[in-house]
C-alpha cells in the first residue's frame, strides 16, 4: 500500500452486461476511475460489447469468456477464462483487479500474478447465503477459496456484512462495506431545479417482487384527495404476466391516465424523470444496494421504501415502511403529497447523504484498501 504511482486497474465481468447503465458491477467502478484519471481496462464477454460501446468515457475494453450457468459447465469454463484472463493480463498488466464473479478464475490469477492486488465483490444483499441454490458446504467452500485469494471482499450494505459474517465469520477479516457509487449526472443542484410535478416515480424492473402492485393499490385509496397526482413506473418487463396484471389492476381502479408505465430509459432521459417526480416509492418484497434511492436522494426526490436491504441508508432521511405493507405505504404517501414542506426537508437531508458517495469519491476509496493513492485524483 506504499506504491508511489496511480495504479493501472482492470474489472473482470464474465457474465453478459445487459444494462446500458454503467452500474452493472463492476464496470462502474472502471467508468468512475476513469474519470479521476487513473487508467483502468475492462475484461468482459463478447456479448457485453453491445452495451459497453453505448458507454459514455467507456474504458478500454478487452474481450474474455463468458460464464456459463450450469455449475460443473461453469468450473470449467472459469478454468478456461482463468487462462485466457492471465493470457490478456500478461498484456495489459494491471495492478489491481475487480472481480464480481469467476472465483476459479480470480483465483488462477492470483497464483500466475501474485502481485496483483484482488479486490471481490460479494453481491448477496437480496438473500441469505442459506437461500442460494447449492448445498451449504459448496457455498462456504467458494467463499473461502474467495477470502485466501482476495486482498479485500466487499459488500454495498451492513445487512450484508452481518449476513456474510454470521455465515462465514472467517470472511469478517477482509470484509468492508463501500455504499455503492452514484453516478456524478445524477446529482442535481438547487439552482437547477425546475417546477416539480406532482408524479410519484418508481424505478424498477416490472417483476413481482418489485411490488408495483402494493403503489398502484396505495395510490387508489388516496387519489380522490389528490386528483392532480399521478404515478408514474418506469423500468424494463421482465414479467409479461405481472405486467399484464399491473395493467388490469390499473383499469380495475380506475387509474387510467394517471399511472403510467415507461420501458427502462438511462441517461438524460432518467435524470428528467426524476427531476419531474416529486417523490421516489420503492416498494420492493426484496432488495439489495438499490442504486435508484441513492439516485432519487442525489436528485434531491424525498424517497420511500419498503425496509428492504440498504434501507438503512435512508433512515432518518426518508421514510421506511414494513415489507407488504399498503395501510403504511399509502399513510406514507398521504403525509408526502400533504406536506410541500417534508418533501423539501426530507430531498436535502436525503442530498446531503449522497453528495458523500459519488461515484469517483467511492471507486477511490475502494482502490485505497488496496493501494495508497498518493496523487490528488479528484474528478
Amino acid at each position: 500500500m506504499n506504491e508511489k504511482r496511480l495504479p493501472k486497474v482492470g474489472v473482470v465481468s464474465f457474465a453478459e452486461i445487459k444494462d446500458i447503465n454503467y452500474y452493472s458491477d463492476p464496470l462502474w467502478v472502471a467508468v468512475a476511475l476513469k474519470k479521476t484519471g487513473i487508467d483502468s481496462v475492462a475484461f468482459v464477454c463478447k456479448d457485453s460489447t453491445r452495451v459497453t460501446k453505448k458507454i459514455r468515457d467507456r474504458p478500454r475494453v478487452v474481450i474474455v469468456g463468458k460464464d456459463h450457468p450450469n455449475v460443473a459447465l461453469g468450473v470449467l469454463q472459469q478454468i478456461i477464462h482463468g487462462m485466457d484472463l492471465n493470457n490478456k493480463i500478461n498484456v495489459e498488466k494491471p495492478d489491481v483487479l475487480f472481480f464480481h464473479e469467476g472465483g476459479i478464475a480470480a483465483g488462477i490469477v492470483k497464483l500466475l500474478h501474485p502481485r496483483i492486488k484482488i479486490l471481490f465483490r460479494l453481491g448477496i444483499e437480496q438473500k441469505s447465503y442459506t437461500e442460494l441454490p447449492y448445498p451449504k458446504w459448496f457455498v462456504k467452500l467458494d467463499l473461502l477459496i474467495k477470502t485466501i485469494i482476495s486482498d479485500v471482499l466487499y459488500v454495498y450494505t451492513e445487512d450484508a456484512y452481518r449476513m456474510l459474517v454470521g455465515f462465514a465469520p472467517y470472511t469478517r477479516k477482509k470484509l468492508r462495506v463501500f455504499i455503492y457509487g452514484i453516478r456524478e449526472n445524477l446529482f442535481v443542484d438547487e439552482n437547477q431545479l425546475g417546477h416539480r410535478k406532482k408524479v410519484i416515480l418508481c424505478v424498477a424492473r416490472v417483476t413481482r417482487n418489485k411490488r408495483q402492485d402494493l403503489l398502484i393499490s396505495s395510490f387508489a385509496k388516496i387519489s380522490n384527495k389528490y386528483p392532480g397526482w399521478s404515478v408514474r413506473l418506469v423500468g424494463p418487463t421482465v414479467d409479461m404476466g405481472y405486467l399484464s396484471e399491473l395493467n388490469e389492476l390499473v383499469r380495475k381502479l380506475g387509474l387510467y391516465r394517471r399511472v403510467t408505465f415507461r420501458n427502462y430509459v438511462s441517461g438524460a432521459i432518467l435524470r428528467k424523470e426524476y427531476l419531474n417526480a416529486s417523490i421516489f416509492c420503492l416498494p420492493s418484497d426484496r432488495e439489495g444496494a438499490a442504486a435508484v434511492r441513492s439516485e432519487a436522494m442525489a436528485m434531491r426526490v424525498p424517497v420511500i421504501t419498503t425496509e428492504t436491504g440498504g434501507s438503512e441508508f435512508t433512515k432518518g432521511r426518508g421514510i421506511i415502511v414494513p415489507i407488504g405493507d399498503e395501510k403504511a405505504i399509502t399513510k406514507a404517501l398521504d403525509n408526502l403529497m400533504s406536506d410541500p414542506d417534508l418533501r423539501m426537508v426530507l430531498a436535502e437531508k436525503g442530498f446531503k447523504f449522497a453528495n458523500k458517495y459519488r461515484a469517483t469519491k467511492v471507486a477511490r476509496e475502494i482502490i485505497s484498501s488496496v493501494w495508497k493513492l498518493e496523487y490528488n485524483t479528484d474528478a
